[in-house]
């Protein structure tokens, strides 16, 4: 669609193109995958008409303690998503060009709000 001779049609097909093939489009569906599928049984448990609360508040507990355990070894889950990420984007041929975002040196609003907690 990009080599389209109307201009708008091809216009919007290379934004589109170009948003896809940032790496942060890539962890977030990576991450709305591994998400959406821990939690999945939780809304399809508490919609069933002969569902109990006690198999519902089993199932929280145990998406409670995944999340705690990927909490405590966030940098192994990291590592695994960041694999699929990339497999994800040799799939489809994208180069993965990952760049630490710019960081300022001092918040301007880190010292208004100093200023306000003051007064």
């Amino acid at each position: 669609m990009e080599d389209w001779l109307d201009r708008e049609a091809s216009s919007k097909a290379h934004l589109v193109r170009s948003c896809i093939e940032k790496p942060d489009t890539f962890i977030g569906l990576v991450c709305l995958n591994l998400f959406s599928s821990l939690l999945k049984p939780l809304p399809e448990s508490l919609q069933q008409k002969d569902g109990d609360l006690v198999t519902a508040l089993e199932l929280i507990s145990r998406v409670k303690t995944t999340l705690d355990d990927m909490q405590a070894h966030a940098e192994t889950e990291f590592y695994y998503l960041y694999k699929e990420v990339e497999n994800m984007a040799k799939n489809i041929d994208v180069a993965m060009k990952v760049v630490q975002p710019r960081i300022a040196s001092r918040s301007v609003y880190q010292i208004w709000i100093q200023k306000a907690t003051k007064g």
